[in-house]
């Protein structure tokens, strides 16, 4: 699997919805207290939002070795 480095926790869809012809939105920073114009792309984006943190010493041999097809299948018999 590759490694992904920003993750939206809103879909970049949704956020297309309110932009501009150039793919930006206004944004408000609650924290500063200001608003600023950012690429949806930049925006509602965490890295490592969606990983599961392992313990380093667990180790499941045969999921490590399963490709994306086969982990999707993995876990969606799971559910």
């Amino acid at each position: 699997m590759s490694k992904v480095k920003n993750e939206h926790y809103v879909p970049q869809s949704y956020l297309k919805a309110f932009a501009n012809k150039k793919e930006q939105i206004f944004v408000y920073d609650k924290i500063k207290k200001c608003s600023y114009v950012n690429k949806v792309s930049q925006v509602a984006t965490e890295g490592k939002y969606f990983d599961i943190p392992l313990n380093k010493d667990v180790i499941i041999p045969e999921i490590e070795k399963m490709n994306d097809e086969q982990l999707i299948a993995y876990y969606s018999f799971r559910r």
